[in-house]
């Protein structure tokens, strides 16, 4: 088994912007979809999100693997 290990400043970094630390309520208007694959189960949801890391002010056209 291999393990890695994050930069203290990246981390830093992700624990600082308010996508990485934002709360259930807020996911959604950060761009999260709200999922759940089990209907039978009410508390098993989970959030997705698909962001692309490069700032542009072009569209960008990507796929999102759900739609």
């Amino acid at each position: 088994l291999e393990q890695f290990k994050m930069d203290d400043d990246l981390l830093e970094y992700l624990q600082g912007i308010s996508i990485c630390c934002a709360e259930e309520k807020e996911l959604e208007g950060l761009g999260y979809d709200k999922c759940v694959d089990y209907p039978d189960i009410p508390t098993h949801i989970y959030y997705e999100g698909y962001f692309h890391s490069l700032p542009s002010h072009e569209v960008f056209f990507s796929l999102h693997s759900r739609l």
